[in-house]
């Protein structure tokens, strides 16, 4: 399903982690799809001197520790998945959790990071997200 509308090219897919958070947060998923072993954190950050969260993303895998500034805290730290499968359902989104055991599920984790999902509308993401304002941050090793 996923695969068919990337083929298709209609511009109502995404993929990465921050576009399909960002896609999330606007409300635009239909089905957002998610690899079962999906090596990801989430991080909510709070800022002492500006007293404002920040949303952050890590890839688990090979980081000792998220790395900060002396005036962040860490608010709250969760598996992305955890934090997907709590939240789909107030999105009104339908999740896909998918295995890479099968060819096309293996093409997906391979090609797509393991995240990625089919869009009510399209959205352009340097645009549409809210405030204009970068909706989340990632980090990788």
């Amino acid at each position: 399903m996923f695969m068919d509308e990337v083929i298709q090219d209609r511009g109502r897919y995404c993929c990465s982690v921050i576009n399909t958070m960002r896609a999330l947060e606007l409300g635009a998923i239909e089905r957002l799809f998610v690899w079962e072993n999906i090596d990801a954190l989430r991080y909510i950050l709070y800022d002492k001197t500006t007293d404002k969260e920040t949303t952050k993303y890590v890839a688990a895998s090979g980081i000792p520790k998220l790395e900060l500034d002396p005036e962040m805290t860490v608010r709250k730290e969760e598996p992305l998945l955890n934090w997907i499968c709590s939240h789909c359902e107030t999105q009104s989104c339908k999740l896909v959790v998918v295995s890479d055991r099968s060819h096309l599920g293996k093409q997906f984790v391979m090609g797509f990071n393991g995240i990625g999902a089919i869009l009510r509308w399209k959205v352009d993401f340097d645009k549409d997200c809210i405030d204009q304002r970068p909706c989340c941050e990632i980090s990788q090793p």
